[in-house]
C-alpha cells in the first residue's frame, strides 16, 4: 500500500472518528464498516481533491494519468469516494 493511499485512508477513518489502521482496511467491504453524511462525504471529496491537485507525488501514486487539474483530481476523489467511502447515513 502507498505512502500516500495511507494518508488518505487515514483522513477517511479520521472523519469518523477511528484511527487507521492497515488491517481495518482489508477484506471485502471493509468500507461499509462506518457511515457518514453527505455533508461529511463531500467533505471528504474536496479534501482528497485539494490534496491530489496540490501533491504531485500522490497524484503519481494515485492517479492513472497524473495531470494537475482540478477537475481530473476531483473525478479521481469522487471515483474513490464511489467505490471505498463510507455508507451515507439514512434519514428518516
Amino acid at each position: 500500500m502507498g505512502k500516500h493511499l495511507i494518508i488518505i485512508l487515514t483522513e477517511m477513518f479520521r472523519r469518523v472518528g477511528v484511527e487507521y489502521k492497515p488491517e481495518l482496511s482489508q477484506g471485502e467491504r471493509w468500507y461499509e464498516a462506518h457511515e457518514w453524511t453527505d455533508e461529511e462525504s463531500d467533505s471528504f471529496v474536496e479534501w482528497m481533491s485539494d490534496y491530489l491537485y496540490t501533491n504531485s507525488e500522490a497524484r503519481k501514486e494515485i492517479m492513472n494519468f497524473p495531470h494537475k487539474s482540478k477537475k481530473k483530481c476531483r473525478a479521481t476523489a469522487v471515483t474513490f469516494n464511489l467505490w471505498f467511502g463510507w455508507k451515507t447515513k439514512t434519514t428518516s
